[in-house]
């Protein structure tokens, strides 16, 4: 993240674009990863009945997602003042970090379970947090965005997310293949 803002930074001096004020916001997704990923982490530890726990952690990012889409769709009608707006976002950056936070443990934990061996859960888990981060923001800028706009946007995020429980759901329900499959 360091790296990423300095470039930011660079990238301000040379092209003159506003870049300096991403610190802040970058900063709060962060803390939302870090709680959510806490939360899950400690759910895998408590719980004796893990097989479930990517089921749930999934059952809250879909509903983390809900909440953004609904507030990014009234957004525009809330008329409030600059520093409430502000404020807004920061709340709406921690709970979309939190949202997406939620699942690596637990898919990690849903790895585990499977047999995966604990380097190679690592490793995929690490992979799919960095390959989809990648994708979801050039995807998001580039496409979704410009194209959809910010509501419909938001809204296919939330139909990706729930496609992604059906699928686990229904793979639980097949026999345990998709116990927890990531």
């Amino acid at each position: 993240m360091a790296w990423s803002l300095l470039l930011f930074f660079s990238f301000q001096t040379r092209g003159g674009a506003l870049y300096s004020q991403l610190g802040t916001p970058a900063a709060l997704f962060m803390v939302g990863l870090a709680l959510g990923g806490a939360w899950s982490a400690l759910r895998a530890a408590r719980s004796a009945v893990r097989p479930g726990l990517l089921l749930r952690a999934q059952a809250v990012a879909l509903g983390g997602a809900v909440l953004l889409a609904l507030v990014l769709a009234a957004l525009g009608s809330l008329g409030a003042g600059q520093s409430s707006l502000a404020a807004l976002h920061a709340l709406l950056l921690v709970v979309a970090g939190a949202s997406t936070g939620v699942v690596f443990p637990a898919a990690a934990s849903a790895l585990l379970d499977r047999g995966a061996p604990p380097p190679a859960a690592a490793a995929l888990v690490e992979l799919a947090d960095h390959a989809g981060a990648a994708l979801a923001a050039l995807a998001t800028a580039v496409l979704l965005v410009p194209l959809l706009g910010l509501t419909k946007a938001a809204a296919l995020l939330v139909a990706v997310q729930a496609l992604a429980l059906a699928q686990s759901a229904a793979a639980q329900r097949a026999g345990g293949r998709g116990r927890g499959q990531p």
